[in-house]
């Protein structure tokens, strides 16, 4: 079963956290996807099914220090092998997005 949401990627130093939401307001919370390094981050993109060109506008906008936010439809296997569902309480999506890697990004 797919689900339309939106990833919003930020990049803190060599590394990028990868978070996903869900358009439905009922859904729980996932877990943010932490890439070690842009090879790793394109090689998700990639797997999510993102096409070349809105890979490289990702990667133009994160290389200005900007956030990229992009809207996306993935399957349950991929929500859960890369967004796992939050174990515990986790901080509000506007909270960890004003603070992303714990005030250490650049831009």
């Amino acid at each position: 079963m797919t689900e339309a949401g939106m990833l919003s990627i930020v990049r803190c130093g060599t590394t990028s956290q990868v978070r996903y939401a869900s358009s439905n307001p009922h859904a729980m919370e996932r877990q943010p996807y932490p890439c070690p390094d842009e090879g790793a981050l394109i090689a998700l993109l990639h797997h999510c099914g993102l096409e070349a060109w809105s890979l490289d506008r990702v990667l133009a906008e994160l290389r200005h220090g900007r956030l990229a936010v992009l809207s996306i439809v993935l399957a349950e296997a991929q929500r859960q092998r890369y967004f796992p569902l939050a174990q515990g309480p986790l901080t509000s999506v506007r909270t960890a997005a004003a603070t992303p890697c714990q005030g250490q990004c650049s831009g």
